[in-house]
């Protein structure tokens, strides 16, 4: 006997319940008949014209009394699946799908509702299952360790119970996730993958935009599944990389290559093809199942060095006349061309890959490293507006800068703090025309950039999203480049800062763990020298990180000194009462306390003249100290509320503001 009638018979009842009229059935019953028969093309195109005209295709998800019905429709698809097997009826599947696709967000949103709230679990059988399966533990646990007595003879009877707690447990959206519905999409539908990613594109539109209070909660359930899902698909192995040309890739690719450009947009064909010429490269990633849509992509740049402003990469690309001249490879943009992926890493994967192939075609590339925008750093600057920290700005630098407006005409305000100040400068129209305002704010602005990146948190992880997203893939901070990215764009996020993060493939393992249990930032020279010399008493006790360069050893290695990392560990261990494993101000002071005291032994003022060099004097004595330099590391750095202005102005007899050697060592000691 033909199983096409049984399908046909099932089909109908499940419409049925919906509420299908009976022409509608015979719809039903028919598509499948001919879908049982294979009939080829025709066969193909009147079964999609019937199905235009289902049930489903006209509902209204604005009307509650529609609502039940798919709503009644989807549940008895999965209890049907659930006690018949796997078959769905593939009309049912592309019924809900073509009527999914014609809908507006609000109606969407109602569809995600039903799957989120009315599919959650079956409570009266999540209750069943655990009773069973707490009266089948009970019977085989061993008497005296409570334990599972595995050579009980209902073991398996305890294990199936188990099985099917687990399963009444788990929403029926994610048995429609797992197992019918939306792997019935992906096997039964063209395109069921992309409508999968696009349908969680909805979902978060819906939860960033319109959904209640009340159904947050079971909307981000919902969304955790299907990114799990998704997750699985697009997990590495699943992925291919390709290289993107202009002259060999076809030109629906291109076209998608401009207009999923998220960091540098490309204006026209010719910047296009320059992105893809000499000295650059292009990698994207597909998926088999979306062979035409590239999931996320990279612009590589091959140069001599480092990059530090975009107009570097257009000079020094343009004038490589062989890759073989090229030692370093920059990754200056990164692109996600799908909203239904967010969350799930490619780009970690992407760079990764990347990297590994242009190794091995340019075995004498060194480097591997980013030019980065900041995308969120001026909106992180204007909430700093009116602080008065004057660790935020040095008041020096703010009275150099100061001198320039003034000399324009550009009257600052009695109450300005020295952020607005700042703000207010960058605003100026044509700014970054003036070279003089331009050098002016050049080390306030590196310095507020360096502290966004480095000290700025968001749950103990980088707050600016670019800087979590390569430190925890295991790069480290580089550098911090100044009129970098001097386009519209680049001016209005970062005033034209951008970052380097550095790849080094030898330790993007440990740096992704440090950051990941630590929240440890690595590192490098320059952005810690301009950046907040606070960072230099802030780390752990342990070896790995007395190796880190914003480690203690660094700061003493500044100084001239090269303790060993036994000499490093006893001198905390001396002080670090609390053992908290972090030094923080007045343990510091203890540690020079006990190295001037050992000094003392032999007469030697030397711990007190590399302070006194550290902070701006000179190794013979000579030399000053600025009283703003000693204030902040005082009061900013260290965070101390001591009146230090008070003892210097009581040991500058001359009120100069230029600390000599023994008024400095008098302040400290």
């Amino acid at each position: 006997m033909s199983s096409a009638p049984i399908r046909g018979l099932w089909a109908a009842r499940v419409l049925r319940s919906a509420g299908a009229t009976q022409r509608e059935l015979s719809i039903t019953k028919g598509d499948i008949s001919s879908k049982s028969k294979r009939g080829g093309d025709a066969a193909e195109d009147s079964t999609h014209q019937r199905q235009r005209s289902s049930f489903l295709r006209s509902i209204d998800l604005s009307n509650p009394a529609a609502q039940r019905k798919l709503s009644k429709l989807i549940q008895e698809v999965v209890k049907t699946k659930a006690n018949t097997g796997d078959f769905v009826p593939q009309v049912v599947i592309q019924s809900l799908c073509t009527t999914y696709r014609g809908m507006d967000i609000d109606e969407k949103k109602q569809f995600l509702l039903i799957l989120a709230q009315d599919l959650h679990i079956d409570t009266a059988m999540a209750l069943q299952s655990a009773a069973q399966f707490e009266q089948n533990m009970n019977n085989i646990k061993d008497a005296r360790s409570g334990d599972v007595n595995w050579e009980h003879e209902n073991v398996e009877r305890y294990l199936r119970t188990f099985r099917n707690l687990r399963n009444a447990l788990a929403p029926l959206y994610e048995v429609l996730t797992c197992a019918t519905f939306f792997q019935q999409i992906l096997s039964q539908r063209e395109n069921g993958m992309l409508f999968l990613v696009h349908m969680r594109a909805d979902l978060l539109q819906v939860l960033r935009k319109s959904a209640t209070h009340s159904e947050l909660p079971a909307l981000r359930s919902l969304d955790a599944s299907l990114k799990h899902f998704l997750a699985s698909w697009f997990s590495v192995g699943f992925l291919k990389l390709q290289r993107v040309t202009y002259e060999h890739s076809p030109g629906q690719l291109l076209e998608k290559i401009i207009r999923y450009e998220a960091v540098h947009p490309v204006g026209t064909i010719a910047e296009l093809k320059r992105r893809l010429g000499n000295g650059r490269r292009c990698f994207a990633f597909f998926h088999p199942s979306i062979p035409d849509e590239p999931l996320v992509f990279v612009h590589v740049a091959l140069m001599h060095e480092i990059a530090s402003s975009m107009q570097s990469i257009r000079d020094e690309t343009e004038q490589l006349s062989e890759d073989s001249q090229a030692y370093a490879a920059i990754f200056y943009s990164i692109s996600s061309t799908q909203k239904g992926l967010a969350g799930v890493d490619l780009g970690n994967f992407l760079i990764k890959e990347v990297a590994k192939a242009l190794k091995t075609e340019h075995p004498h590339l060194k480097t591997f490293a980013t030019l980065s925008p900041l995308p969120q750093f001026m909106l992180w600057l204007e909430t700093q507006r009116y602080k008065t920290d004057e660790s935020l700005v040095s008041p020096l630098e703010l009275d150099a800068l100061i001198d320039v407006l003034e000399e324009r005409g550009n009257a600052i305000q009695s109450d300005a703090t020295p952020v607005s100040i700042v703000l207010d400068t960058l605003s100026i129209d044509k700014w970054i025309k003036d070279p003089e305002l331009v050098t002016s704010l050049k080390p306030i602005m590196l310095k507020l950039g360096a502290r966004y990146i480095y000290h700025e948190k968001k749950r103990g992880k980088a707050l600016d999203p670019v800087a979590n997203f390569h430190v925890r893939n295991g790069a480290i901070f580089e550098r911090i480049n100044w009129q970098a990215d001097l386009s519209k764009k680049g001016l209005a996020q970062s005033a034209g800062m951008m970052i380097n993060y550095k790849y080094d493939l030898a330790h993007v393992e440990a740096n992704n763990e440090n950051y990941l249990l630590h929240n440890i930032i690595p590192i490098g020279l320059q952005p810690q020298q301009i950046g907040n010399v606070k960072s230099r008493w802030s780390w752990r006790k342990t070896r790995s990180m007395l190796a880190e360069k914003h480690s203690w050893h660094s700061t003493r290695t500044a100084m001239g000194q090269q303790p060993t990392e036994e000499e490093l560990f006893q001198m905390i261990s001396e002080v670090d009462e609390d053992m908290s494993g972090a030094i923080d101000f007045a343990e510091f002071l203890q540690v020079i306390d006990n190295q001037k005291d050992r000094a003392a032994m032999f007469e030697d003022d030397s711990d007190m003249i590399d302070a006194f060099v550290a902070c701006g004097g000179k190794p013979d004595k000579s030399g000053f100290v600025r009283k703003e330099t000693l204030v902040k590391i005082i009061k900013g750095d260290f965070g101390l509320t001591i009146n230090i202005e008070e003892m210097i102005n009581k040991l500058d007899v001359d009120g100069s503001g230029e600390i000599e050697f023994d008024e400095f060592k008098a302040i400290l000691t």
